[in-house]
C-alpha cells in the first residue's frame, strides 16, 4: 500500500515539474508550486500514519467462527480470486481444510477526479490536491478460520471415468425372445416368420475405475458400472424411459508381493470367465455361454511356475439368486431360504505364445448352490442343487489372431443363463404337474401342495468358440459357433432342447473414440414336440467411446 502512496506522490511531483516547466518565467507560480508540494508531504505523512494505526487495529480483530470456510474479497472485483490450486483444478472450490484464510473485505476506493482547467490553461493548487484519493483501501492481513464442520463433498481418490454411448439397430426375420437381446426363439409353430425391427439406446454404460492407492503394504482398487437394461425384459417403462442397471461395484485389495488379492463387491463369476465379442447385449447367453455378475467375496492367489508362466487359484462365496413363488407356500426366493451361499472355484495356467508379453490361459472351474423350495405351509421343503463343471481356453497365435472358448455341463443353471433358461422340473399330481419353473419364465405355483411329488434339477451341456482377427488397420473381425443341449429325456413337449447360435462380425474405427459395426446372427431353438424356431439377425451399431 505504501508502494501506492509513493507511486501517486511521484505522480504528482511530475505534474509540479511540469508546470513549473510551463511557467519558468513566472515568479508567482513558483511560489505557488513549492507551497503546494509543502502540503502535499504533509498530506502523505497524515495518511502513512492512518495506514499504520489500520494495521495495527486489523492485527487485533478478533477471529470470527464461520457457517461455511469461504474467501471474502474485494467488492470492486467481478469474480472472487482464486487461488493457485483452485486455478489448476480448473477453479473448482477447495475443501475446508485447504480455505485457511480469510481477507476481511474494505471499502472501495473512490476514484480521483481532477478539477476542470482553469481557463489559462494552469491547474491551481487546489485543484491538484483534491485529485488525491480521500480513502485508500486497506490489504488487511489474512485472519485463519477454524475448518467448518460441513465439508464440502469431494473424493480425495482420483477418478478415471470411462463409457459408450451406443446406439443399435436390430432387424429379426422372426420373433427372438425377449426382444432387444436374442437369447432364443419361440416355436414356428406359435409365431412364424412375425419379423421385428429395434433400436435401442440401452447397452449405453457409464463407468468409473477408482484407481489404486496404497494403503500400507496393500493395493486398493474399485469399480462401479451402470447401463439402461435395468428390469428387462419384464419392466414396464417404454424403451424412451430406460431404466438404470447396476453392473459392477467392487472394491480390491491387493498384496503384489504375495500375488494375492480380495474383492468384495459385485462382479463377473469366477467361473466361466470370457465372453464373445457380438454385438448381442447377451453374448450367446442361453445358447453355450453361463456365467453372470452377482455379489460376491472373492480370494486369488497366484502361484510362479516360471519366469514367464503361474498357476492362479480363485475362490469365491457368491449370492445363491434363486426362484420365487414356485409353490404358494413358498417363502420368497429359494436362493436366500437356502440359508447359505454358493461356491465357486476356478484355477487356471497362464503362460506365454508368440512374445512374452501375449499370454494364453487355460482353466477349469466349479460351482455348487443349493435352492430350497417349501412345498407346505409347516416348513416341508425339497433342496435342489445348482452345479457346474467347465473348462475355458485363450489362446493368443499371433498378434492378429487369436482363438478362444469354453465347455461346461451342469444342472439347474437357468440364474447362470444355462439349460436354455430352464431351472427345475416340478413333478404332481394336479394340473401343474411337468411344468419348468427358471428364474426369466416363472409359472403359477401349485393349487393342490399336498399333491406335490418332486423336484428335478434340469441337466443341460454346452459351449462355444470364437476367432478374433485384427486390428487390420482399422478393422477387427469376429466369427464364431456357440450351443447347448438339454440332457434329460423326461422333458415336456413344450420344453426347450437345443439352442445353436452363428455369427459373424466386424468393427470398424472412423476415430479413437467413434466405431460403427455390423453382425450377422442365425439361431435355431428345438423343442420337445413343436418345431423348431429360426431367426436371422441383422444388428448395426454406431458407438462412441469415452
Amino acid at each position: 500500500m505504501r508502494f501506492k502512496i509513493l507511486g501517486g506522490v511521484l505522480f504528482l511531483l511530475l505534474a509540479s515539474f511540469s508546470i513549473l516547466g510551463a511557467e519558468e518565467k513566472n515568479d508567482s507560480s513558483m511560489k505557488e508550486v513549492l507551497e503546494m508540494n509543502k502540503k502535499l508531504l504533509q498530506r502523505v505523512e497524515s495518511l502513512e500514519k492512518r495506514v499504520v494505526e489500520l494495521e495495527d487495529e486489523v492485527a487485533k480483530t478478533p477471529v470470527i467462527p464461520q457457517s461455511e470456510p469461504r474467501t471474502a474479497f474485494h467488492p470492486s472485483l467481478e469474480t472472487p480470486p482464486q487461488s493457485s490450486a483452485e486455478s489448476s483444478q480448473g477453479g473448482s472450490p477447495l475443501k475446508a481444510s485447504q480455505s485457511s484464510q480469510l481477507c476481511l473485505p474494505v471499502e472501495a476506493p473512490q476514484t480521483a477526479q481532477l478539477s476542470p482547467m482553469p481557463t489559462n490553461g494552469q491547474p491551481s493548487s487546489s485543484s491538484v490536491i483534491a485529485a488525491i484519493p480521500t480513502q485508500i483501501s486497506i490489504a488487511s492481513k489474512p485472519v485463519k478460520v477454524p475448518p467448518s464442520e460441513d465439508k464440502p463433498v469431494k473424493s480425495k481418490l482420483g477418478m478415471n471415468p470411462y463409457g459408450y454411448v451406443k446406439l443399435d439397430a436390430i432387424f429379426d426375420d422372426s420373433t427372438a425372445y425377449p426382444g432387444n437381446i436374442g437369447l432364443y426363439i419361440p416355436s414356428e409353430g406359435v409365431k412364424k416368420d412375425d419379423g421385428k425391427f429395434y433400436l435401442t439406446v440401452n447397452q449405453t454404460r457409464l463407468g468409473v475405475n477408482i484407481p489404486s492407492f496404497q494403503e500400507g503394504k496393500a493395493k486398493v482398487s474399485g469399480r462401479l458400472e451402470y447401463d439402461f437394461y435395468g428390469a428387462y425384459p419384464n419392466s414396464v417403462a417404454p424403451e424412451n424411459k430406460s431404466e438404470v442397471m447396476l453392473r459392477h461395484a467392487y472394491v480390491n485389495l491387493e498384496w503384489p508381493d504375495q500375488d494375492f488379492s480380495i474383492l468384495g463387491g459385485q462382479t463377473w463369476d469366477v467361473i466361466s470367465p470370457l465372453n464373445p465379442n457380438t454385438l448381442n447385449y447377451g453374448p450367446m447367453l442361453d445358447s453355450g455361454n453361463i456365467g453372470y455378475r452377482r455379489p460376491q467375496l472373492r480370494l486369488s492367489k497366484g502361484f510362479k511356475a516360471s519366469s514367464n508362466s503361474k498357476w492362479t487359484l480363485q475362490m469365491a462365496a457368491v449370492r445363491t439368486l434363486g426362484k420365487s413363488d414356485v409353490f404358494l407356500a413358498g417363502t420368497g426366493d429359494a436362493g436366500i431360504d437356502a440359508g447359505s451361499p454358493t461356491f465357486q472355484s476356478r484355477v487356471a495356467y497362464s503362460f506365454p505364445t508368440y512374445s512374452k508379453a501375449a499370454k494364453a490361459e487355460i482353466g477349469i472351474y466349479g460351482h455348487s448352490g443349493a435352492e430350497e423350495y417349501d412345498y407346505l405351509a409347516n416348513g416341508d421343503n425339497k433342496k435342489v442343487f445348482s452345479r457346474s463343471t467347465g473348462f475355458d481356453v485363450k489362446v493368443p497365435l499371433s498378434k492378429q489372431f487369436t482363438i478362444q472358448g469354453e465347455g461346461y455341463s451342469g444342472q439347474n443353471l437357468d440364474t447362470y443363463y444355462g439349460g436354455i433358461g430352464q431351472g427345475i422340473l416340478v413333478s404332481t399330481m394336479g394340473k401343474n404337474s411337468g411344468t419348468i419353473y427358471s428364474a426369466i419364465n416363472v409359472a403359477s405355483g401349485t393349487s393342490a401342495n399336498t399333491d406335490f411329488l418332486g423336484v428335478q434339477a434340469l441337466k443341460s451341456h454346452g459351449g462355444w468358440m470364437e476367432l478374433n482377427f485384427g486390428p487390420f488397420k482399422r478393422w477387427q473381425w469376429n466369427v464364431g459357433f456357440a450351443m447347448e443341449k438339454m440332457d434329460d429325456d423326461n422333458l415336456p413337449g413344450s420344453a426347450r432342447s437345443k439352442n445353436d447360435s452363428r455369427w459373424i462380425n466386424t468393427f470398424y474405427d472412423l476415430n479413437e473414440a467413434t466405431q460403427v459395426c455390423l453382425e450377422f446372427a442365425h439361431c435355431t431353438t428345438s423343442y420337445k414336440s413343436l418345431a423348431d424356431g429360426t431367426n436371422n439377425r441383422i444388428q448395426s451399431a454406431l458407438m462412441y467411446k469415452f
